[in-house]
C-alpha cells in the first residue's frame, strides 16, 4: 500500500514514515509540507491513503473541511486517515463524505494509526470504485 503523508512538522513526517515503514505492506509513496508540495505528490504517484493533519498550515488559503473538500473533489478515491489533535467531537460528521475513513488522535497509541492506515487500505482496494469510498468508523 502505498501511502501519503502531510504535515507541516518534519517530525511529524518522519515519525510516520518510520512507523509504517516497518510493516512490509506499507510503502511510503512521499511526503508533503505544504499544499504544493502535496499536490505534486498526489499527481505523479499512486496513493493508496493519505495520512493528513487537516488542522496543520500546509497551505495559508486552504486549512480544515476547506482543505479536505478540496482533496476530495480532486482526488475522490483517495481514503483519507486524519492523524490530529482536533478533538472536536462533531468532526466525524463534519469529514466524513470528504474521504475521510477514520480519525486518530496523535495522542492515541502508535498501534491505531497502524490500524488505521491499514483499514483504510483494503476498504479502498475492496470497492475500487471512487463512489463507494466511505469507510468511517
Amino acid at each position: 500500500m502505498n501511502v501519503a503523508v502531510a504535515d507541516m512538522h518534519p517530525a511529524v513526517l518522519a515519525g510516520v514514515g518510520v512507523v509504517l515503514s516497518e510493516f512490509e505492506r506499507f510503502d511510503i509513496a512521499g511526503t508533503a509540507r505544504n499544499s504544493t508540495e502535496l499536490d505534486a505528490l498526489l499527481s505523479t504517484m499512486q496513493c493508496d491513503v493519505l495520512v493528513i493533519d487537516h488542522l496543520a498550515r500546509i497551505d495559508s488559503d486552504l486549512e480544515g473541511v476547506t482543505l479536505l473538500a478540496d482533496l476530495h473533489r480532486r482526488y475522490p478515491a483517495l481514503p483519507i486517515v486524519l492523524f490530529t489533535t482536533d478533538d472536536d467531537p462533531n468532526l466525524s460528521s463534519k469529514t466524513s463524505r470528504l474521504g475521510v475513513c477514520s480519525i486518530v488522535q496523535k495522542s492515541d497509541e502508535i498501534g491505531r494509526l497502524i490500524e488505521a492506515v491499514g483499514d483504510a487500505a483494503q476498504t479502498i482496494i475492496a470497492l475500487r470504485r471512487p463512489s463507494d469510498v466511505f469507510c468511517m468508523h
